[in-house]
């Protein structure tokens, strides 16, 4: 140490330190801090960090950075767990904190992050964020939650986002967000969805989401609008969904349908609102059509038309169109006015 003890910051002092098996418990941390190991040395205006190794979580983690220019204090680090790495560049002035760069991957997904944060006091911070984000569908199934109410829909591929987001973490109802979403083909319960397109906005102060969706299934356009409630915890929606010409003759691809000559153009309407996370209290109406088709003697759909495929009388018909409009109550779709025509014959159900 060579200075004045009245104005440490300014003196030239080195110090350098080894230190293993610490263990660090804070009421601050959501859990205690083990093993850490690694090595620090401190010289005038900077503190560095290197091969820091500890548990964190129950997950090994390594640790290299540094931090400098105490006035306005800068940081670089480099975080490597066994499922997530991330590298982080700040600076800070006062309140206000600079983030150029928030940048890594978490399993096979990866995130790219800019913006700043205000601090407060007696709140949360303010924060100013935009970013691009590639999400492995595969990776949600790190989420127990979602893994057990994704598993019947089996998401396979990536989508890519881009957006922005202003407002504090915890408060809902101050959150401005625009987001981008895109991917060239994703598949839902083995069913191909591609060409997707995607937005998802929210205006401060309102509390209120809008999500616009636009894509292609098996040559047909499924589009969507949806408004979303999001600062109540039942997400109330009101969604409209609409499907153009979906092409029955390419779902000969699935295994089930291979060497049959079913063909036809599916359309559909539908109007559906309620609390998105209780489906049995969802309400609504709807229409599907299907115009120049051959569905022969094939169950063609489960629930509404397939109910009469099966029977024996109708086995022989060869259903070339169908409409059906139905409507959505209790957790359940039901239909009293059905109508499935043929060259010879038209069969009405009320």
């Amino acid at each position: 140490f060579k200075g004045d003890l009245a104005q440490p910051l300014e003196a030239d002092l080195a110090v350098h330190s080894t230190f293993s098996d610490v263990n660090v418990v804070s009421d601050k941390l959501p859990d205690k801090l083990t093993k850490l190991s690694g090595t620090a040395s401190y010289s005038k205006d900077k503190i560095q960090f290197q091969e820091v190794t500890g548990n964190f979580l129950k997950n090994d983690f390594s640790l290299n950075g540094k931090v400098g220019h105490f006035k306005s204090p800068t940081a670089n680090v480099q975080l490597v767990a066994q499922d997530f790495n991330a590298d982080i560049e700040v600076e800070s002035v006062g309140q206000h904190v600079q983030i150029s760069k928030l940048n890594g991957k978490y399993f096979k997904s990866s995130f790219d992050i800019k913006g700043s944060a205000e601090l407060q006091e007696k709140s949360e911070p303010e924060l100013d964020l935009n970013g691009t984000f590639n999400l492995d569908l595969s990776d949600l199934k790190n989420f127990p939650q979602l893994a057990e109410a994704l598993k019947p829909v089996n998401p396979i591929g990536s989508l890519t986002a881009e957006g922005t987001f202003k407002g504090q973490p915890k408060n809902i109802y101050s959150w401005a967000s625009i987001v981008n979403i895109s991917s060239p083909r994703i598949t839902l319960a083995n069913h191909p969805v591609e060409n997707i397109i995607a937005k998802y906005t929210q205006e401060a102060n309102t509390g209120k989401g809008r999500f616009i969706l636009g894509s292609s299934i098996y040559g047909g356009k499924l589009s969507a609008d949806a408004a979303i409630g999001v600062e109540d915890p039942k997400l109330p929606i009101q969604l409209q969904t609409k499907l153009e010409k979906l092409d029955l003759s390419q779902l000969r691809q699935m295994k089930e349908l291979q060497g049959t000559d079913i063909s036809g153009f599916v359309s559909m309407n539908a109007q559906v609102e309620g609390p998105a996370k209780d489906v049995n209290q969802l309400t609504g109406e709807g229409s599907l059509v299907v115009v120049e088709g051959y569905l022969g003697k094939l169950k063609f759909m489960d629930g509404i038309l397939g109910a009469l495929l099966v029977v024996p009388q109708f086995q022989n018909i060869f259903i070339t169109d169908a409409s059906v409009n139905f409507i959505v109550r209790d957790g359940r779709i039901s239909s009293e006015d059905i109508l499935l025509a043929s060259p010879n014959v038209q069969l009405t159900g009320h």
